[in-house]
C-alpha cells in the first residue's frame, strides 16, 4: 500500500486490529507519504529482515519462503 498517511505506530495499531495477518510499515509525516506491505493471515513467509527509510518512501522486507530468499520493496515516488 501506499500513501496510507500513517504516521506513527498508534495509528497503525488502529489498522491491525481490523487486519487479520501481519503489518509491515514505513511512517511518514509529509502530505505524499507512508507505504505498508501487509500479509494475509496464514502466511507462510518468514521475515528475515525489515528496513525503511525516516521519510516513510521505502519499505524493503527480506523474505525466506519455502527457502526461496525473496526482496520486497515497496517505493513511493513523488
Amino acid at each position: 500500500m501506499q500513501e496510507t498517511h500513517v504516521s506513527c505506530k498508534k495509528q497503525a495499531v488502529c489498522f491491525e486490529k481490523l487486519w487479520d495477518g501481519q503489518c509491515f510499515w514505513s511512517f511518514g509525516t509529509g502530505k505524499s507519504a507512508c507505504v505498508a506491505v501487509v500479509f494475509r493471515f496464514g502466511f507462510s513467509g518468514k521475515i528475515i529482515q525489515f528496513l525503511t527509510d525516516s521519510d516513510g518512501r521505502i519499505l524493503c522486507l527480506l523474505i525466506d519462503l519455502n527457502s526461496f530468499k525473496l526482496n520486497l520493496v515497496n517505493i513511493l515516488c513523488s
